[in-house]
């Protein structure tokens, strides 16, 4: 039992040690008047009755009582009705009696009609305030616990002294008065229990500003006290998990910051991907770490203007030397780095129309040189597209004329001296005849047409000219000779044979009973006055296998 309530507990022994007993009847007898006893024996005859008791003269006894008996009692009934209008409202205790708030005089006896049910109320009040008063106490302590005197001192001053002014009437024996008191402090303690959310929010927010201003040990503080308010809270765990490792944190954001600045001094990659490291690294840590994120995002647009400042340098050092090729692909990786750049995509539609205008000049130039070199198929397809960007181009169109009909000659020339061995032929000589008059008439003769009317000459020259051949065979078969594009030529049976046959080609056939025959393709070609010499017989009997 706490010292509060063996305090009360005395004070209500005491009370019932120093309870009024109730007031006996006392004597109305004036000073001077009979007294009661005398009075009453008085009263027993009509004789003794004093006059100014008797209503009349010689009337009963019973009469002049019944008459004072009713005085008496519309005297009380005006007074209840007084004491009803004029007296002010009781206050009521807990289990609903009314009670005297007024403390009595130490010298007014108090009549009590019903002490023992004075004495039950009275103690139903006590515990109803004691009750009350534990409620209090569970609430004060569970506050200082969570340290209140930190975070709201004045209003848990202000709470207290509610309690204490209870304590006051309760010692007076006021419970219901004390029991208000201490309804009052609770309602207060309460209420400064509602601010605890709100206090572990500004502490958390405090710890978290904390670690924005790299001040890890105020950010452990303040999380700290959170967590004194609430023990289990996510956030301040979580902050105060961040808090130890802010200064390892911090660390890692200078770094990165040092690398920062020295890119903005030596202009290195280098600096940019060391600084990339230590944000990232510092992310890892503690990944809600807003400076590192900021570090990332500016070394990202720091490495991306490099980027772009290199493709433009390098874009227009290309076009001032000309190379408009070069600088119109820099240009675009330009674009792709900070697409939509007005000052890029100017410099690509300089670099293009300079590449159009530098081309078609360069094309008209390079189907000079391929015509020089007498390559007439790439001229032909040079001067295609110079037409395709300007098919205006007087030029081209007329290098392209030019290249399209030494390129046809060409494709026939070489036709012709594809096969000289057709040339023997009517229709082959004349179409080669004819190309060899087309390739004359050219008025200037590189040296590959030159060359060419050479090879077409000597093969229609070498056609015209006789070919000595000798053919042996085994005098018993039958030998044939044809040549392509003509008649069958039976030439017997002999064991060999001498002959002046043009160029060409033939097929030697040889044929005898019980034999395979024999087939044999050869090409006759001029070779000076040497003789080309050539076997044909059926050897192979038809019973025997090859």
């Amino acid at each position: 039992m706490s010292d509060h309530d063996k305090f009360h507990n005395q004070e209500h022994e005491s009370a019932k040690a120093s309870a009024v007993k109730p007031i006996q009847a006392l004597d109305f007898d004036k000073p001077g008047a009979p007294s009661s006893e005398s009075y009453a024996r008085q009263s027993a005859s009509p004789a003794s009755i004093p006059a100014g008791l008797a209503t009349a003269k010689n009337a009963p006894w019973w009469h002049s009582q019944l008459n004072l008996m009713i005085g008496v009692f519309g005297l009380l009934a005006l007074a209840a009705v007084l004491f009803v209008a004029l007296a002010p409202p009781p206050s009521v205790n807990s289990i609903g009696t009314t009670a005297n708030t007024e403390p009595a005089d130490d010298d007014t006896p108090v009549l009590l009609e019903d002490a023992p049910f004075d004495e039950k109320r009275l103690a139903q009040a006590r515990t109803d305030s004691q009750d009350v008063l534990s409620d209090l106490l569970a609430t004060k302590k569970s506050l200082e616990q969570k340290g209140v005197t930190e975070w709201a001192p004045q209003k848990f001053a202000n709470a207290l002294a509610n309690a204490e002014l209870g304590d006051e009437v309760y010692k007076q024996q006021e419970f219901p008065r004390a029991i208000q008191y201490y309804k009052d402090s609770l309602t207060q303690l309460d209420a400064i229990t509602e601010l605890i959310p709100q206090a572990i929010k500004t502490r958390i927010d405090a710890g978290l500003t904390a670690i924005k201003e790299g001040k890890s040990a105020l950010a452990k503080e303040s999380f700290q006290a959170a967590l004194v308010l609430d023990q289990n809270n996510i956030d301040a765990l979580n902050g105060l998990e961040r808090a130890n490792k802010l200064d390892e944190v911090i660390e890692l954001v200078r770094a990165g910051a040092v690398a920062e600045d020295s890119f903005k001094s030596s202009d290195k990659i280098s600096d940019l991907q060391t600084a990339e490291e230590k944000y990232s690294q510092a992310i890892k840590v503690d990944e809600l770490t807003v400076s590192a994120k900021e570090g990332l995002v500016r070394v990202a647009g720091a490495s991306q203007d490099k980027r772009f400042r290199s493709s433009m340098t390098k874009g227009f050092n290309a076009l001032f030397a000309r190379k408009y090729s070069s600088a119109k692909l820099e240009f675009s990786q330009a674009l792709k780095v900070k697409p939509g750049d007005d000052t890029a995509n100017g410099a690509y539609k300089q670099a293009l129309a300079a590449d159009k205008s530098s081309s078609l000049s360069g094309l008209l130039a390079t189907g000079d040189e391929l015509e020089k070199a007498e390559n007439w198929s790439s001229a032909l397809s040079n001067y295609d597209v110079v037409l395709q960007r300007d098919p205006n181009q007087v030029s081209a169109k007329l290098g392209r004329i030019r290249a399209q009909a030494r390129n046809d000659l060409d494709i026939e020339i070489n036709e012709v001296l594809k096969d000289p061995l057709a040339l023997s032929r009517g229709t082959k000589r004349e179409r080669a005849t004819k190309v060899l008059a087309d390739a004359r008439a050219i008025t200037k003769k590189g040296p590959k047409l030159k060359a060419q009317i050479n090879d077409i000459e000597a093969a229609l020259s070498n056609a015209d000219v006789s070919v000595k051949v000798t053919l042996f065979s085994d005098g018993v078969s039958d030998i044939s000779l044809i040549k392509a594009g003509a008649k069958k030529i039976t030439l017997g049976k002999f064991d060999s044979k001498n002959m002046a046959l043009k160029p060409g080609r033939y097929v030697l056939s040889a044929s005898r009973l019980g034999y395979h025959d024999v087939r044999r393709e050869v090409e006759l070609i001029a070779k000076g006055n040497s003789v080309q010499s050539f076997t044909v017989r059926c050897d192979t009997p038809i019973n025997k296998s090859t």
